[in-house]
């Protein structure tokens, strides 16, 4: 259980770093297009919501499974 907490943990912690990255680039960027801008942001946080959303079906899943 404590495994999963902190796989959950982790993930949060990924995806602030990856929003806090992304608003960096935006702000520091010289693109001019907006669209530009926004693939680069969503290459940057798919991933780790992807993951993150993993994670946190894994965590409903085993808790179903303890009641």
């Amino acid at each position: 259980m404590l495994f999963r907490r902190l796989m959950l943990v982790g993930a949060w912690w990924i995806n602030f770093e990856a929003a806090n990255l992304s608003f960096r680039f935006a702000m520091a960027t010289s693109l001019q297009s907006g669209s530009d801008i926004a693939i680069v942001q969503t290459a940057i946080q798919a991933p780790a919501v992807l993951l993150t959303g993993y994670f946190i079906k894994l965590y409903c899943k085993s808790a179903d499974l303890r009641k």
